[in-house]
Protein backbone atom coordinates (compact mmCIF):
# COMPACT_ATOMS: atom_id res chain seq x y z
CA UNK A 1 0.00 0.00 0.00
CA UNK A 2 2.73 2.16 0.55
CA UNK A 3 4.31 1.22 -2.50
CA UNK A 4 1.28 2.44 -4.15
CA UNK A 5 0.95 6.02 -2.50
CA UNK A 6 4.54 6.77 -2.71
CA UNK A 7 3.66 5.90 -6.78
CA UNK A 8 0.77 8.23 -6.99
CA UNK A 9 2.62 11.05 -4.98
CA UNK A 10 5.67 11.02 -7.30
CA UNK A 11 3.11 11.04 -10.67
CA UNK A 12 1.17 14.07 -9.39
CA UNK A 13 -2.14 12.30 -8.39
CA UNK A 14 -2.53 13.29 -4.90
CA UNK A 15 -5.64 14.94 -3.43
CA UNK A 16 -5.89 18.51 -2.65
CA UNK A 17 -2.30 19.12 -4.93
CA UNK A 18 -1.95 23.12 -5.10
CA UNK A 19 -1.36 24.46 -8.46
CA UNK A 20 1.17 26.70 -7.93
CA UNK A 21 3.14 28.15 -11.54
CA UNK A 22 6.38 29.67 -10.75
CA UNK A 23 7.27 32.15 -13.11
CA UNK A 24 10.58 33.30 -11.52
CA UNK A 25 9.35 36.71 -10.23
CA UNK A 26 11.00 38.67 -7.56
CA UNK A 27 8.43 40.57 -5.78
CA UNK A 28 9.41 43.90 -3.38
CA UNK A 29 8.11 46.67 -1.96
CA UNK A 30 10.34 50.00 -2.81
CA UNK A 31 9.93 54.21 -3.09
CA UNK A 32 10.18 55.35 -6.66
CA UNK A 33 9.64 59.24 -7.16
CA UNK A 34 8.02 59.44 -3.88
CA UNK A 35 5.55 56.37 -4.48
CA UNK A 36 5.36 53.47 -2.79
CA UNK A 37 4.77 50.48 -4.81
CA UNK A 38 4.29 46.76 -3.97
CA UNK A 39 6.30 44.81 -7.17
CA UNK A 40 5.48 41.37 -8.21
CA UNK A 41 8.46 40.91 -10.63
CA UNK A 42 11.83 43.06 -11.07
CA UNK A 43 10.74 44.09 -14.34
CA UNK A 44 8.44 46.25 -12.48
CA UNK A 45 10.43 47.87 -10.73
CA UNK A 46 13.46 48.80 -13.40
CA UNK A 47 10.14 49.72 -15.79
CA UNK A 48 8.62 52.43 -12.67
CA UNK A 49 12.66 53.17 -12.23
CA UNK A 50 12.77 54.57 -15.64
CA UNK A 51 9.63 56.25 -16.14
CA UNK A 52 10.42 58.19 -13.33
CA UNK A 53 13.76 59.14 -15.04
CA UNK A 54 11.76 60.10 -17.75
CA UNK A 55 9.44 61.99 -15.48
CA UNK A 56 12.90 64.04 -13.62
CA UNK A 57 14.20 64.54 -17.88
CA UNK A 58 10.45 66.20 -18.74
CA UNK A 59 9.66 63.74 -21.23
CA UNK A 60 6.55 62.45 -19.58
CA UNK A 61 4.48 64.31 -16.81
CA UNK A 62 3.87 61.30 -14.58
CA UNK A 63 3.43 58.04 -14.09
CA UNK A 64 0.96 55.87 -11.49
CA UNK A 65 1.22 52.06 -10.92
CA UNK A 66 -1.33 49.89 -11.16
CA UNK A 67 -4.08 52.70 -10.66
CA UNK A 68 -6.09 51.39 -13.52
CA UNK A 69 -8.45 48.64 -13.67
CA UNK A 70 -10.40 47.69 -16.96
CA UNK A 71 -13.67 45.82 -16.29
CA UNK A 72 -15.55 43.50 -18.86
CA UNK A 73 -19.05 43.57 -17.63
CA UNK A 74 -20.66 41.36 -20.59
CA UNK A 75 -17.97 38.51 -20.64
CA UNK A 76 -18.87 35.79 -18.69
CA UNK A 77 -15.91 33.39 -19.36
CA UNK A 78 -11.97 34.58 -19.05
CA UNK A 79 -10.82 37.67 -17.70
CA UNK A 80 -13.86 40.04 -16.42
CA UNK A 81 -10.90 43.07 -15.25
CA UNK A 82 -7.58 43.60 -16.59
CA UNK A 83 -5.35 45.83 -13.73
CA UNK A 84 -2.72 47.71 -15.99
CA UNK A 85 0.60 48.44 -14.64
CA UNK A 86 1.66 51.89 -15.44
CA UNK A 87 -0.57 54.84 -16.40
CA UNK A 88 1.80 57.38 -17.97
CA UNK A 89 0.24 60.92 -18.49
CA UNK A 90 2.43 62.35 -21.69
CA UNK A 91 3.10 66.07 -22.01
CA UNK A 92 0.43 66.66 -24.25
CA UNK A 93 -1.94 65.30 -21.29
CA UNK A 94 -2.80 61.43 -23.09
CA UNK A 95 -2.55 58.49 -21.62
CA UNK A 96 -1.19 55.38 -22.64
CA UNK A 97 -0.44 51.85 -20.73
CA UNK A 98 1.88 49.96 -19.92
CA UNK A 99 1.86 46.26 -19.03
CA UNK A 100 5.57 44.53 -18.44
CA UNK A 101 5.34 40.55 -19.07
CA UNK A 102 8.01 38.16 -18.97
CA UNK A 103 6.10 35.76 -20.93
CA UNK A 104 2.64 35.74 -22.51
CA UNK A 105 -0.31 33.12 -21.72
CA UNK A 106 -3.29 33.23 -23.63
CA UNK A 107 -5.30 35.05 -20.72
CA UNK A 108 -3.08 38.04 -21.93
CA UNK A 109 -4.18 37.89 -25.38
CA UNK A 110 -7.83 38.01 -23.83
CA UNK A 111 -7.09 40.70 -21.57
CA UNK A 112 -5.54 42.96 -24.41
CA UNK A 113 -8.54 41.95 -26.97
CA UNK A 114 -11.26 42.92 -24.50
CA UNK A 115 -9.85 46.48 -24.00
CA UNK A 116 -9.65 47.14 -27.38
CA UNK A 117 -13.48 45.96 -27.65
CA UNK A 118 -14.81 47.92 -24.92
CA UNK A 119 -12.13 51.06 -24.80
CA UNK A 120 -11.01 51.45 -28.05
CA UNK A 121 -9.71 54.77 -27.02
CA UNK A 122 -6.91 53.30 -25.17
CA UNK A 123 -3.30 53.25 -26.10
CA UNK A 124 -2.12 50.05 -24.60
CA UNK A 125 2.23 48.98 -24.53
CA UNK A 126 3.44 45.81 -23.82
CA UNK A 127 6.83 45.87 -22.81
CA UNK A 128 8.28 42.37 -22.91
CA UNK A 129 11.41 41.36 -21.16
CA UNK A 130 12.93 39.32 -24.38
CA UNK A 131 12.38 37.13 -27.25
CA UNK A 132 11.84 34.16 -26.75
CA UNK A 133 10.38 31.72 -29.65
CA UNK A 134 7.14 30.36 -27.65
CA UNK A 135 5.91 34.28 -27.33
CA UNK A 136 5.94 33.86 -31.21
CA UNK A 137 1.71 33.12 -32.00
CA UNK A 138 0.38 35.05 -28.93
CA UNK A 139 2.55 38.33 -29.73
CA UNK A 140 1.46 38.39 -33.56
CA UNK A 141 -2.19 37.87 -32.04
CA UNK A 142 -1.35 40.79 -29.58
CA UNK A 143 0.04 42.91 -31.85
CA UNK A 144 -3.66 43.19 -33.71
CA UNK A 145 -4.63 44.91 -30.61
CA UNK A 146 -2.00 46.71 -28.39
CA UNK A 147 -0.96 50.17 -29.72
CA UNK A 148 3.08 49.38 -29.55
CA UNK A 149 5.07 46.28 -28.83
CA UNK A 150 8.52 47.08 -27.56
CA UNK A 151 11.43 44.76 -25.92
CA UNK A 152 12.73 45.86 -22.85
CA UNK A 153 16.85 45.98 -24.16
CA UNK A 154 15.48 47.86 -27.04
CA UNK A 155 13.47 50.70 -25.02
CA UNK A 156 16.28 50.87 -21.89
CA UNK A 157 20.13 49.92 -23.93
CA UNK A 158 22.64 48.40 -21.46
CA UNK A 159 24.79 51.62 -21.08
CA UNK A 160 21.08 53.90 -19.34
CA UNK A 161 20.43 50.69 -17.47
CA UNK A 162 23.84 50.73 -15.90
CA UNK A 163 23.27 54.29 -15.67
CA UNK A 164 20.13 53.98 -13.79
CA UNK A 165 21.42 51.64 -11.86
CA UNK A 166 19.23 48.82 -12.41
CA UNK A 167 21.61 46.60 -14.98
Amino acid sequence: MAIVLATKRRMGFEKKKPLVIDYNNKPSTETVGGKTCNFRSDGERKLAIYFQHLKEQKYIRDWAFEQTRFTFPDETRGAKQFLVDFDILNMDHTFEYWEYKGWLRGSDVTKFRRVAKYRPEAKLVLVMSGKAKKDANRLRQISKYAHRIVYWNELVPRKVQRFLGIA
